[in-house]
């Protein structure tokens, strides 16, 4: 499903408490991690909360290596956006299995991107998506 299979979205969860987490899929396993830049982490919960004021859930926020993408392909772009919509599409297919809320926003989280990582990185911001306990209204 992933372009070469090389995989290149990458997940960052953000709990409500503001704990940020990557998942290392070579290691299999999460780790927290520090912001680089925590104004631009805020101006990301800003936006997020603009758009969903109410969310009480976990903030995933997808970012692909268009660098890695592009050491075999030429246009990689194109690859990253159709691999960072399987991606939300899985997520919330497994979302409603487990009877979980699932929004993505509508928004990229390239903020949040240039927030975390070293100053010439090479991620793009793909996708931001809130999920959590659905609610009871």
């Amino acid at each position: 499903m992933s372009a070469g299979a090389l995989h290149p979205v990458k997940a960052v969860i953000i709990s409500r408490d503001g704990g940020t987490f990557v998942y290392d899929d070579e290691a299999d396993t999460f780790f927290s991690i520090e912001p680089r830049n925590a104004e631009g982490v805020g101006a990301f919960h800003e936006k997020c909360a603009t758009v969903l004021p109410l969310a009480t859930g976990h903030v995933i926020a997808l970012m692909a290596d268009v660098g890695h993408v592009s050491t075999v392909y030429s246009n990689p772009e194109s690859l990253v956006w159709r691999d960072s919509g399987a991606v939300l599409q899985t997520l919330a297919l497994v979302s409603e299995a487990f009877d979980l809320g699932f929004c993505p926003l509508g928004i990229l989280g390239q903020e949040l991107a240039d927030a975390l990582l070293p100053m010439e990185h090479q991620y793009l911001g793909v996708g931001v998506a809130v999920i959590g306990r659905r609610s009871s209204g």
